[in-house]
C-alpha cells in the first residue's frame, strides 16, 4: 500500500433531519403522488358511494308564533295575584314542542307506528335507493344460496312505540327565530308530503295542547278568584264583627269619626285653647287700660287703648272747648264771664271723661275674672274625662288594633277585586297564546344528502389522509434515497448516480459485452463521471488500487467494478480487474476462462505465487487494455488466499505494472473478507443501493470502515431510477439534471446511428 490516503472518514455522523421547507413539501408530495392519489380516489369513490346509498331525507319547516307578550303579562298578573313569581319564555316553549309528551300525541294522531320510515318492523315495505336496493338484494340472495331463514321477529307494540318516538325525535327541530316569539319547527322525513305533514302535525299539536291548557288554566283561574274573593269577604266581616263586640264589652261607644269619649276630650281641648286665648287678651286689655289711667293724658291713652266712643266723643268735645278756651283767653282777661264759663264746663266734661275711665277699668277687670273663671272650669273638665280615659287605655289600644286590621282587610279585597276586574275585563284571557303562521309545505329538493357537501368532504379526508400517508412513508422511511441525505449521513461526497439497466445480471460473458456496447447512455455518462472522480480528484496520482464495496449483497459492486475496468481500459489506461469475491465470484463468470477460445489465463494463486505471471494475463475489453485476474472455482478456504501475505507482494505488483486496480469484493456486512482489505489499497469506493440500502446498514458499513481507518473515497448510488431519483433532490439539483437529460438524448442519436 502507497502513503498516498484517499479522504477519511469524518467524526461523528449527523443523523438530524435537515429544516422542512415548501421545496421538500412539493418533493414529498412528488416522490408519493402515486399512492397519495390512489388514497384520494379510492376515498372519493367511497363517499361517493356512500353519498348514492344514503337515503334522501326531505326538510319541511312551519313557523309558529307564540304570543309571548300576552301570555307574560296574563301570567305576570296571575303570579301576582297568587304570590307566585316567574313566567314561561320562548326557549321553554320550544322545550314544550320537543317534549315526549307532546311528540307521542302525534304519533296518536299521523298514526306513525303504521309508517315503514319509523316502524322498524315495516321498513323492508319502504322502497330503498338502487344501491342500497342493489346490497339488499345481494344480501337475500346469499341468504337463500346458504339456507338461511331469518327468523321472523316477536311483535311488541310498547317496544314499537318506543323506537317510533325515538325516531320522530330524531327527525324533528326546534329553534327560535332570533329573539322573536317566532318558533321554527322543521322535521326530515324520507318522503317531501311526509316532512311538511310531520311538522304541521307537530304545530297543530302545540297549538291544540296550548289551548287546551290555557282553557283549563282559565277555569282554575275563575274558580281560584271567586274562592279567594269569598275568603277576603269573609274575613271582612270577621273583622268589623270583632270590632263591635269589643265596644259593646268595653263600653267604649263610637262617634262620628271614632271613640266618643275620645271626641268629647278633642272638643274640650279645643275650648280650653279658645279660653286661654281670651284670658291672656283680657289681662292684655286690662293692663293696657290701668297703664293708660295711670298716665297724664288718660283720655288720650284710653281712646287708643279701647275701642270707648263715649271717650272718644267727650274727647273731641274736649279739645272744641280747649281750643274755644284758648281764642278767647288771647281776646279778654281770666275773669271775663265767658272765659270762666268756658273754664268751668271744661272741667265738668273733663270729670265726665275720669268716671268713664274708671268704668271702663272695672269692665276689663270683670272680663278678666270671667275669663279665668271659664278656664279653670273647662280645664277641670278636660282633666277629669283625661283620668277616664286613661283608665280605658287599653281598651282603646285593642279597638285601634282591631280597626286597623278590619280596615287591612276591607283595603285587601277592594284591590283584589279591582285587578280581577281589570283581568277580566282586559279581554286577554280568550285571545290564544299560540298560532301557526305558516303552515309547512312540500319541499321540492331532498335537503339530505348534500351531495355537494359530502363529495368536497369525501375529497378534504382523502386529501387528509393522502398528507398522513405522505408524512407518515417520510417519517417511518428508512432507505437512503437521494444525494443530500447520503452527504449528510457518510460525511463524504457523492461521486457518482449510477442508472438502472433493466433486464442486466452481469453473471455471462453476454451480459458482459452488453456493458462494452454502452447500451445506456445516461449509465455510461455516469460511469464516466466517477472514474473522473478517481482520475482527476485529491491525491489523483497515488491512487492505483480501489476496493469497490459495499454494505449487502446485490448492491451493484460487480457491474460498478466490470463497468468502471472497462472505462478506464476504454480511455487507454492500463487496467487490472482483480475478483475477489471469492464465494460468488460473479466478475470471473463474466469473464470466463478458455475465452477466446484456446486461451488459458493464470488464476488467483498462480499469480500469488509468481507475480510476475501477471504479463501472462490476456488483455481483454474493447481497447484490449483490460486484463482480469480470477480466483480457482475450486477454492477451499478463501480467508486462507486474503490473509496470505504473498497478497500484498501481489498487488504491490499490480500497482507498478497497471494504472489502475479494481477489486471487487463481498459485502462488508455479510462476510469478513472485505476486512483483510481495507487496510491494503489505496482508496474504497462505498456503494449504496438507492431506494434499498437502510440507513442503519449504511451506518453499520461506515463504522466498519472507520475502525479499519479504511480510506473511504466516496460514496456511489446504484441502480438509480433517475425519474424517480429527481423528485428527492433538492431544487437546485433538479435544475441541474433537467439540462443534462440534452447531452443524454444527443449521446442515444450518437450510438444508435449507423456507422
Amino acid at each position: 500500500m502507497t502513503d498516498a490516503v484517499a479522504t477519511r472518514l469524518p467524526g461523528p455522523i449527523n443523523d438530524t433531519p435537515p429544516a422542512v421547507g415548501l421545496g421538500d413539501i412539493f418533493g414529498m408530495i412528488r416522490r408519493h403522488w402515486l399512492p397519495a392519489g390512489a388514497i384520494v380516489a379510492i376515498i372519493f369513490a367511497l363517499g361517493v358511494l356512500a353519498t348514492f346509498a344514503m337515503i334522501p331525507k326531505y326538510e319541511a319547516q312551519a313557523l309558529v308564533m307564540v304570543r309571548g307578550e300576552q301570555m307574560e303579562s296574563l301570567q305576570v298578573r296571575i303570579d301576582q295575584l297568587r304570590g307566585e313569581p316567574g313566567f314561561p319564555t320562548v326557549l321553554s316553549e320550544a322545550e314544550i314542542l320537543s317534549s315526549p309528551g307532546l311528540l307521542d300525541s302525534v304519533v296518536e294522531r299521523l298514526n306513525l307506528t303504521a309508517e315503514p320510515e319509523f316502524n322498524p318492523r315495516l321498513e323492508d315495505d319502504f322502497e330503498l335507493p338502487p344501491v342500497r336496493a342493489a346490497f339488499a338484494l345481494g344480501r337475500e340472495r346469499l341468504e337463500a344460496l346458504l339456507g338461511l331463514t331469518p327468523e321472523a321477529p316477536v311483535r311488541n307494540p310498547e317496544l314499537e312505540r318506543r323506537i317510533v318516538l325515538a325516531r320522530l325525535q330524531g327527525a324533528v327541530s326546534v329553534e327560535p327565530r332570533g329573539r322573536s316569539y317566532v318558533v321554527e319547527v322543521g322535521a326530515v322525513s324520507r318522503s317531501a308530503a311526509s316532512a311538511a305533514r310531520l311538522a304541521n302535525g307537530i304545530s297543530e299539536a302545540y297549538v291544540a295542547a296550548e289551548r287546551a291548557e290555557r282553557l283549563t288554566r282559565l277555569a282554575a283561574l275563575d274558580s281560584w278568584l271567586e274562592e279567594r274573593l269569598q275568603q277576603l269577604r269573609r274575613e271582612v266581616v270577621t273583622r268589623a264583627e270583632a270590632v263591635e263586640v269589643f265596644r259593646q264589652t268595653q263600653n267604649l261607644f263610637e262617634g262620628q269619626s271614632g271613640s266618643l269619649q275620645l271626641e268629647e276630650l278633642s272638643a274640650l281641648s279645643s275650648r280650653l285653647v279658645e279660653a286661654q286665648a281670651d284670658t291672656a287678651r283680657a289681662e292684655a286689655q286690662l293692663s293696657e287700660v290701668r297703664r293708660a289711667a295711670a298716665s297724664g293724658s288718660a283720655s288720650e291713652a284710653l281712646s287708643l287703648a279701647v275701642d270707648a266712643p263715649l271717650i272718644q266723643r267727650l274727647r273731641a268735645e274736649e279739645i272744641e272747648m280747649a281750643s274755644l278756651l284758648a281764642r278767647v283767653s288771647s281776646t279778654r282777661g281770666p275773669q271775663h264771664p265767658e272765659v270762666v264759663s268756658i273754664n268751668r264746663e271744661l272741667v265738668e266734661l273733663r270729670g265726665r271723661i275720669g268716671g268713664e275711665v274708671e268704668k271702663i277699668v272695672t269692665l276689663a277687670e270683670a272680663r278678666l275674672a270671667n275669663a279665668r273663671a271659664r278656664e279653670q272650669s273647662i280645664a277641670e273638665s278636660r282633666q277629669t274625662l283625661k283620668n277616664e280615659i286613661d283608665g280605658n287605655r287599653d281598651a282603646y289600644v285593642r279597638l285601634t288594633e282591631l280597626e286597623r286590621e278590619a280596615e287591612s282587610a276591607r283595603t285587601a279585597l277592594d284591590s283584589f277585586q279591582m285587578q280581577a276586574n281589570q283581568l277580566v275585563g282586559a279581554g286577554e284571557i280568550e285571545q290564544p297564546t299560540a298560532m301557526m303562521i305558516s303552515p309547512a309545505t312540500s319541499p321540492l329538493s331532498p335537503a339530505q344528502p348534500n351531495r355537494k357537501a359530502l363529495f368536497a368532504l369525501s375529497l378534504a379526508a382523502g386529501l387528509m389522509l393522502a398528507g398522513l400517508y405522505v408524512i407518515l412513508r417520510e417519517v417511518t422511511e428508512q432507505r437512503v434515497k437521494s444525494g443530500a441525505e447520503l452527504r449528510r449521513l457518510s460525511g463524504v461526497r457523492l461521486l457518482a448516480v449510477l442508472p438502472r439497466i433493466r433486464g442486466l445480471r452481469v453473471r455471462s460473458p453476454a451480459a458482459r459485452r452488453r456493458l462494452e456496447k454502452r447500451p445506456d447512455p445516461e449509465f455510461g455518462q455516469a460511469m464516466r463521471r466517477l472514474y473522473a472522480s478517481i482520475r482527476h480528484g485529491d491525491n489523483s496520482s497515488n491512487l492505483r488500487c480501489i476496493m469497490v464495496c459495499s454494505g449487502e449483497s446485490g448492491e451493484g459492486k460487480t457491474i460498478t467494478s466490470i463497468s468502471l475496468a472497462q472505462e478506464a481500459a476504454a480511455i487507454g489506461r492500463r487496467t487490472l480487474l482483480i475478483d475477489l469475491d471469492l464465494h460468488k465470484r460473479d466478475a470471473s463468470r463474466a469473464f470466463p476462462a478458455g475465452e477466446p477460445e484456446g486461451s488459458a489465463d493464470p488464476d488467483l494463486a498462480a499469480v500469488m505465487e509468481l507475480p510476475e505471471r501477471l504479463d501472462e494475463l490476456l488483455w481483454r475489453g474493447a481497447a484490449g487494455r483490460l486484463r482480469v485476474l480470477r480466483p480457482r472455482a475450486d477454492l477451499v478456504d478463501p480467508l486462507a488466499y486474503l490473509e496470505h501475505p504473498r497478497l500484498d507482494v501481489l498487488l504491490r505488483e499490480a500497482r507498478r505494472r497497471f494504472d489502475l486496480v479494481i477489486i471487487d469484493t463481498p459485502p462488508l456486512l455479510t462476510l469478513p473478507d472485505s476486512s483483510f482489505l481495507l487496510r491494503r489499497v489505496d482508496a474504497c469506493l462505498l456503494l449504496v443501493r438507492w431506494n434499498r440500502t437502510k440507513r442503519s446498514a449504511l451506518r453499520q458499513s461506515l463504522d466498519l470502515l472507520a475502525a479499519f481507518e479504511a480510506p473511504l473515497l466516496g460514496c456511489v448510488f446504484t441502480q438509480v431510477n433517475l425519474k424517480r431519483y429527481g423528485a428527492y433532490q433538492p431544487a437546485e439539483d433538479a435544475a441541474y439534471h433537467r439540462p443534462a437529460a440534452v447531452y443524454v438524448a444527443a449521446e442515444r442519436k450518437r450510438l444508435v446511428a449507423p456507422t
